[in-house]
Order: structure tokens, then C-alpha cells, then sequence
């Protein structure tokens, strides 16, 4: 039997319509082919293969059914060219017949992907919108066409380059209204995935005026979650809408409400609604707007993109401004004592840090020597730290012992103490009349000594709490006396736990075969362990803060110490 099909003449977009085995025509959205026009019954027409032919019923009992003007009672047997008149809208039936040019239909199921409900795959309409110029003017009249076209256009120049949200959405909408006359009112709504909320944004009428326009949140969250668009040319007539007070409550008649979606996220969606039921929305309307919804969405992806890089700039100008201001709290340069040499190497994971470091000018003969590492990382780190460097040198005024120091230290940062905030400290106190040190420890590594001949030990100290952590904690001093060429080296985990690109750390050993293998003056000292350390990294990224200082006696032709002169004694 011949194929055929249905073209529409009038009283609805142009459209044309292939005749299956059976074709239900109406305005309701459970139609095969859905004509959204008041004069039009839910159910109005059934189009049926039949042995005789295309046969219509009449399934509306109030507007009936004309066939070439006459009304057909029960079903009537079509012939080629019959004109079919449900209300207001003409539909031409034809066998086997191609459309003349100047009829040359837009039926929306040969680009999109509609489904039964009347809902539109928001993917879909990338296949429309690579469709070719003269496709699109066979849409409508060749203005109309054309118009639909510059909206594309214009909407991707006027947005493009803008980066103000709420202005890329009225610029979107007032050009909507210009294209879609039948639209009253327009609306954009906002999804913030992270918290699941929709956030209106802006709701304009056609004459661009600030309204306050209530919107179903059920359909926007429907439209979200199944990334479709969704159309109705008689929303208080339609089941899906049933629902959806506002809908009622605002008399609207004719909805369409896209999704905004670039990538895979969804960014709102944009709404346009019509109060007058002869000008109703179509299905290349919601083609059209879905084509412009993406170019928003990726306008707004662009903009937040560029309030992220924008927010990053200032960050980062902020944090070079912090590691100034840090490193205005760490010694600048080592000091000049006569028959004493001092060195030191910082830096930082981050543009700040939590380490420590400081010399500690005490009672006249004496000076203080500290190293320390502030738990966590960051700009947290670098504040209490900061702090702390304040602290230790108000509190070890007036004083020469380090276990002292540590106690008065201790005493105010717990009272003080923020966050679970604490500080590892090793503090050496030198009288540099007899090269006596003096060395008390708040949970941190002990010092490592090099001597003259290149042995390496570990000044053997009690272990005790970091600072900040037990109140009334009392730190325990041992004493030595340092011969003239030993090297006493003060570091953080920085060092011994760098990590390379196999996640191996540099470790114990390996620190302190470096130091054995340096020249063993200060300087030598902390320069070979840095650069050992940064040889070790590689090309992995700094895991934490490396802070490296060393002192000690200069070296005499006089000496014959082959090892560090280490007898230690505990005081009290």
C-alpha cells in the first residue's frame, strides 16, 4: 500500500506529519501528533491504514471533523489531496507525494529526538543547529527564518566576551522577546550542584520590565534532572502540568523551559512562558531555545571560569604578600660572631610555611640558636608561627637556659591554644666564651654534630611534648662543650622525609652521609644537604617545608679532635 502523509496548511506551525499504521492528532501531550491550538480537542482525530486505504475518525464531540468542509460522521476513506480541517488548523493529505518547494516542512522528529511526552533531548538540537541556512528558512517565512538565525548569532557575539552573569541573562532575554512574540514573560534560573538549590537569577516581561515571577520549582528540577526541555502549547489543559500551582495560578498558557547544559553540567535552565492561547509555543521553538540555552551555559561556564581565575590572581598576589611578610619573621642573614660560624637554608612547600628558625640574642656572651616546625601547612602554619617567633624572643629576655625558655614558651601557647595548633622546637643556647651548648627539646629532631674529621652523631637528649600541648611541661637541658671545627646541624622533617617520584624518602642515613661527605664548615654544610635533598626531589613537587641551620666553632690549627667532644651531662 502507499505511504502517506499529513502536511499542515494552516492554523499551526508548517509541519508534515508520515502517516503510520495508526495516528492519534490532537492538543493533549499523549498524542502522536500533538497540535497545541485551543480549537483543537484533546483527542480530535485518529488516522488509520486501513485494506480500502488512510482512513479519519472523528474522536471530538465538540469541534468535529471536516473533510474537504463537509463533517464526516464515524470514519471517512481519504483520497489524495483531501484537505482535513480540525478547528482552526488544515491538514492536507497526500499518497506517495513529495512537497513543492515553497511548502517544504519542518516536521521536528527528522533532526531532534522527541519523545512521547513532548520532551526534547537537550543533545539533540546539536544536529539542528549544523543544519544549513536554506533548511532553516524552509522552517517558516524567509524573515522569520532569518531571524531565528541572527538570534544565534547575535546572542554568541553579545555574550561571548561578557562575564557578568545577570547581564549575559537579560541581554539573552530581551533578544528572546524579539524573537518569540508569543512569549509574556522570561526567567532564568540558576543550579548550584554542590548544594542542590535552584537560585532565581533573573525574570523580565516582554517589555523587559523586572517582574516577579513565581516558577515551579517541580518543573525545573524535572527539566534538571532529565536534562530535557519540556514544551506545552495549553499548560492549564495539560496532564503534566496538572500539578504545578504556580502554572494555575498565573494563568499561563504556553510553557517552555530548557535546561542550560555545557559539558556535562547543567547550569539552570531558561524559561519562557505565553498567557495567550492563540499564540502558543511549537516544537522548533523549544529547537531554537535549547540551541541558545547552550550558548548561555557555555557563556556562564566561561565567566565562572574567569571569576576563578580572577579570584587565583588575587590569591596568589595576596600569598607573594604573606611570604614577604614571613619572611620578615625569619632571620635575614646568619649572625657575625668572632671564632663562630652560622648558616642557614629555608624553603618553603608553599608560598608560606610553619617552619621555624631564629637567633635568639640573650644575656650579654650568650646566644640563642632554634629550629622548629609548626604543625599542619598553609597559611594556618604561617600565622602561628609568626606568632611563635614573636613569643620565643619576648620570653627568653633576660634568660641563658633553653629549657627555661621552653617552659615560659609552652606556658602562654597552651593557655592559647587554637585549633589543636603546637610547635616542635629544638633550642641550643651557646656561651661562646668556652663553646659550652646548651640544648633543651620540645618533641623535634635532636642535632646532628659533625666533626673535624667527618664523623656524624646525634646529640643524645631526652625525648619530651612539642610546645603548646601539656601545661606545666618542663624541658630538661643536656650540655656539651663543641671542639673548634665541629658543625652542629638543626633541621626539620622536611629534609629527612623528602620524597622522590617513587615516594622513597631521603631518610636518616642518607642526611648524614651528606654531612660526612661535605667540606664541614657551616655554609658547606647546609648547602650540600639542600642541594642533596633537591637532587633527591626531582621533578615531584616539595612535599613540606625544608629548614636547615648550622653553627659552630671555627676550626684551629691547634686541634686534633678526630670526633665531636660529646660527653654529655643532664642538668637540672
Amino acid at each position: 500500500m502507499s505511504s502517506a502523509k499529513l502536511c499542515v496548511l494552516e492554523g499551526h506551525a508548517p509541519a508534515e506529519i508520515v502517516l503510520g499504521e495508526s495516528m492519534v492528532v490532537g492538543r493533549s501531550s499523549s498524542a502522536d501528533f500533538r497540535i497545541g491550538e485551543p480549537t483543537v480537542s484533546r483527542k480530535h482525530a485518529r488516522f488509520t491504514r486501513s485494506e480500502s486505504g488512510y482512513v479519519v475518525e472523528n474522536l471530538s464531540a465538540g469541534n468535529g471533523t471536516q473533510v474537504n468542509r463537509e463533517m464526516i460522521r464515524g470514519q471517512q476513506v481519504l483520497a489524495d489531496g483531501d484537505e482535513i480541517r480540525l478547528g482552526d488548523v488544515v491538514l492536507r493529505f497526500e499518497l506517495d507525494g513529495e512537497a513543492s518547494e515553497s511548502e517544504t516542512t519542518h516536521d521536528s522528529t527528522s533532526f531532534m529526538v522527541i519523545d512521547d511526552s513532548g520532551s526534547l533531548n537537550a543533545e539533540s538540537v546539536v544536529e539542528w543547529l549544523k543544519a544549513s541556512d536554506a533548511e532553516m528558512v524552509g522552517t517558516a517565512t524567509s524573515d522569520h527564518a532569518s531571524a531565528r538565525l541572527q538570534l544565534l548569532y547575535d546572542v554568541g557575539e553579545e555574550i561571548g566576551a561578557n562575564f557578568d552573569e545577570d547581564h549575559i541573562f537579560r541581554t539573552v532575554l530581551t533578544k528572546l522577546f524579539d524573537v518569540f512574540p508569543q512569549a509574556s514573560s522570561g526567567s532564568v534560573v540558576s543550579y548550584d550542584s554542590e548544594a542542590d538549590e535552584l537560585i532565581p537569577r533573573v525574570s523580565l516581561d516582554n517589555r523587559g520590565e523586572e517582574i516577579n515571577e513565581v516558577v515551579s520549582q517541580s518543573l525545573i528540577r524535572g527539566v534538571i534532572e532529565q536534562r530535557t526541555g519540556v514544551l506545552t502549547a495549553d499548560a492549564l489543559d495539560d496532564e503534566r502540568f496538572s500539578a504545578f500551582e504556580t502554572v494555575h495560578q498565573l494563568k499561563m498558557r504556553t510553557v517552555l523551559c530548557v535546561p542550560m547544559i555545557a559539558g556535562d553540567e547543567v547550569y539552570g535552565v531558561l524559561q519562557l512562558a505565553g498567557d495567550d492561547p492563540r499564540h502558543t509555543f511549537v516544537r522548533d521553538d523549544m529547537v531554537l531555545l535549547l540551541g541558545v540555552a547552550g550558548q548561555v551555559a557555555l557563556a556562564v561556564s566561561n565567566a565562572r571560569l574567569h571569576a576563578r581565575l580572577l579570584q587565583r590572581q588575587l590569591v596568589d598576589k595576596d600569598m607573594a604578600l604573606a611570604n614577604k611578610v614571613q619572611q620578615s619573621f625569619l632571620p635575614s642573614e646568619p649572625p657575625a660572631i668572632e671564632g663562630y660560624s652560622f648558616w642557614h637554608c629555608y624553603s618553603p612547600a608553599l608560598e608560606v610555611g610553619g617552619d621555624y628558625f631564629g637567633y635568639l640574642d640573650l644575656v650579654p656572651g650568650f646566644i640563642g640558636i632554634a629550629a622548629g616546625d609548626v604543625s599542619g601547612k598553609g597559611v594556618s602554619a604561617a600565622l602561628f608561627m609568626a606568632r611563635v617567633s614573636g613569643e620565643v624572643r619576648y620570653r627568653a629576655a633576660g634568660l641563658k637556659r633553653p629549657g627555661q625558655i621552653l617552659e615560659r614558651l609552652n606556658e602562654v601557647l597552651v593557655e592559647d591554644a587554637k585549633e589543636g595548633m603546637f610547635i616542635t622546637l629544638v633550642l641550643c643556647v651557646m656561651e661562646t666564651s668556652t663553646r659550652l651548648l646548651r640544648v633543651a627539646n620540645a618533641g623535634h629532631h635532636a642535632p646532628l654534630v659533625r666533626g673535624l674529621s667527618g664523623s656524624v652523631v646525634e646529640l643524645e637528649l631526652p625525648a619530651n611534648y612539642p610546645l603548646g600541648v601539656v601545661p606545666d611541661a618542663e624541658f630538661p637541658e643536656c650540655a656539651f662543650y663543641l671542639d673548634p671545627g665541629d658543625t652542629v646541624m638543626l633541621y626539620t622533617d622536611g629534609v629527612n622525609e623528602a620524597e622522590n617520584a617513587t615516594l622513597d624518602q631521603y631518610g636518616e642515613d642518607r642526611l648524614r652521609s651528606t654531612i660526612a661527605e661535605s667540606r664541614g664548615a657551616p655554609k658547606e654544610v647546609a648547602n650540600s644537604v639542600l642541594g642533596s635533598v633537591k637532587g633527591f626531589i626531582g621533578d615531584r613537587a616539595q612535599n613540606d617545608d625544608i629548614t636547615i641551620v648550622c653553627f659552630g666553632p671555627a676550626s684551629s690549627d691547634e686541634s686534633s679532635a678526630e670526633t665531636p667532644n660529646l660527653a654529655g651531662a643532664l642538668l637540672s
